[in-house]
């Protein structure tokens, strides 16, 4: 049996607790969708509030991590 983890960290811009999920579940999946181009089971940061997209800096949330390397 493979047993998944969700990976998890924190929002940089709005600092929310993070969760990488298919970007399906996020509440704003359409919107993401349409600025990313993304498909419906690619893996996204969705926030606590439910939402891909942060709404303290009108991009996709990104981990401090993430930003250091350029991503």
């Amino acid at each position: 049996m493979k047993v998944v983890t969700t990976r998890k960290s924190k929002c940089i811009h709005c600092s929310q607790p993070l969760a990488e999920k298919a970007v399906v579940n996020a509440k704003d999946s359409d919107r993401y969708i349409g600025e990313y181009g993304a498909f419906d089971d690619d893996l996204v940061w969705i926030a606590r509030d439910g939402n891909a997209i942060c709404y303290g800096s009108d991009t996709a949330h990104i981990t401090a991590k993430e930003f250091a390397s350029g991503q």
